[in-house]
């Protein structure tokens, strides 16, 4: 009959799976390809967003889904850059919602949901809709109802058109929003912002 293990075999057993199991997790995740983002629930408030955009987010249940709103990564290039200061605090008029868990058919109702609380918004699917293959699946939010930097204003311009906020301004093909939302998206906008001229460069 084999004797049963000791104590410290017992642990360089349990310590051994626990490694291997380890390893495995590791290399599984470092294959799954385009980067994901992984959904933090803030212990407080999130830092950089307007307070409109703030309570209409509040409103819509929707502060723990928020990843970056002020962010200076390259890949940005420039988009969540301070767009000013509101109550002696800096904010962005664009956020990021973790958007991994959400369906098609969920997704495409959350950006109508946005839409019509003011916020232009697509659903960044990588490889579709001119969005990098090599980048992170979220939602792109712009609030409307703030100032904002010229870039920010051009993706307002291409949401009001139907198309998809980025370099290429291409027809949006995964959403197009109501008439709800656009009229809500647009009245906010020209509230603080010049809307009766071209705001896009030609």
């Amino acid at each position: 009959m084999n004797a049963l293990p000791g104590p410290s075999q017992f642990l360089r057993l349990v310590l051994g799976v626990l490694l291997a199991v380890s390893a495995t997790l590791l290399l599984c995740w470092l294959a799954v390809g385009p980067r994901l983002p992984i959904r933090i629930v803030p212990s407080a408030v999130p830092d950089g967003l307007h307070p409109a955009a703030l309570k209409a987010l509040e409103r819509l249940d929707l502060l723990d889904r928020v990843t970056q709103t002020i962010g200076d990564i390259p890949e940005s290039g420039g988009t969540h850059a301070v767009d000013g200061v509101m109550n002696g605090q800096p904010y962005c008029a664009a956020t990021d919602l973790y958007a991994a868990d959400l369906s098609p058919d969920d997704a495409r109702g959350l950006l109508e949901r946005l839409g019509e609380a003011g916020f232009a918004a697509w659903y960044r699917k990588p490889g579709s809709d001119h969005w990098p293959a090599s980048e992170g699946l979220h939602i792109h939010a712009v609030f409307a109802g703030c100032p904002m930097k010229v870039s920010l204003r051009n993706q307002i311009h291409d949401y009001l058109k139907g198309r998809n906020g980025l370099r290429s301004h291409a027809q949006y093909g995964f959403f197009q929003p109501g008439l709800a939302a656009r009229s809500a998206v647009r009245a906010l906008f020209c509230k603080v912002n010049e809307c009766r001229v071209p705001i896009r460069p030609a």
